[in-house]
């Protein structure tokens, strides 16, 4: 049984509960909340988990044992203005587990992952595998499931990435597979099963769609992390992550396993890709100096 700590605030995580609660999944979820505004709708999903999923351990500010804990989950939004303050938060949260015996995977649910990762690498001793943010995984599976539903297939067939961040991304159509074959050859096939018309729709609509449905999506792409942690099979998952080569972190396919991140998926981008990539990597560079980040 995966065991998670969670802290802050999301909308998208209750709805995980719900489903988690109305599926009887086999969960330990202890959420450590100080906003007494929320607090009676969260006790009402408490009672309905003790009366109705046995296998579901659903509790608010128990004491942790963090060197039983497989997953710290952080939702938290910055901007500006508090960056500085809620950076330190997340630095003392994370650091006091770790020296309590946590060591396990951190994944965070923020609008500014690909900035506050390396921090939390640099002030807590946890591994780059171990630290890694949702970034534009939600993003990547709605144009899986928009794929799949032209081809009029099971997205579970659909491999697509959204490289980037939220505020600013590209399809990775390059890389986009079928099953076993790659989705640019359905493009040339005589049966025309999936268009270039088809793809310049998706970029246009993806971000867009991705916003209606991230409280609903946030649920698959949470449980496929638990899944390969909790399981022997592993998944390519769009995340964001640390990259030892380049001072940017940012959204782009890894292989996540039991450990977390198992390995960094090499990318070879076409020159349009890599165009928009670098455009990707100054807009977080001009982030980091004004956030006064190195």
């Amino acid at each position: 049984m995966q065991k998670i700590v969670y802290y802050g605030y999301n909308e998208s995580v209750l709805d995980f509960l719900k489903i988690g609660i109305n599926n009887n999944t086999k969960l330990y979820f202890n959420w450590q909340i100080n906003d007494t505004d929320i607090q009676g709708e969260i006790n009402n999903l408490i009672e309905c988990s003790r009366l109705l999923s046995p296998n579901f351990y659903f509790y608010i500010n128990e004491t942790v044992n963090w060197d039983e804990i497989d997953m710290m989950l952080l939702s938290i939004d910055v901007d500006r203005d508090n960056f500085a303050q809620k950076n330190s938060w997340i630095q003392k949260v994370v650091t006091e587990a770790v020296a309590n015996g946590f060591n396990g995977i951190v994944v965070l649910d923020s609008n500014k992952d690909y900035l506050l990762i390396n921090e939390i690498l640099k002030y807590t001793g946890l591994s780059p595998r171990q630290v890694l943010g949702l970034g534009t995984s939600i993003e990547s599976e709605v144009v899986a499931r928009m794929v799949a539903k032209k081809l009029g297939i099971n997205s579970n067939y659909i491999q697509t990435s959204v490289i980037g961040t939220r505020d600013k991304s590209f399809v990775l159509w390059s890389k986009g597979r079928v099953a076993e074959a790659s989705l640019m050859s359905l493009i040339v096939q005589e049966k025309n099963m999936f268009s270039v018309k088809n793809m310049q729709e998706i970029s246009r609509e993806y971000k867009e769609l991705a916003e209606k449905t991230r409280k609903l999506v946030f649920s698959s792409v949470l449980n496929k992390i638990l899944m390969a942690m909790d399981t022997s099979e592993q998944f390519i998952i769009t995340l964001v992550h640390s990259r030892n080569e380049e001072i940017e972190s940012y959204s782009s396919p890894v292989l996540v396993g039991k450990m977390g991140v198992i390995e960094l998926i090499k990318v070879n981008y076409t020159e349009d890709e890599q165009e928009a990539l670098n455009e990707i990597k100054k807009a977080i560079n001009d982030e980091l100096d004004r956030y006064k980040l190195r």
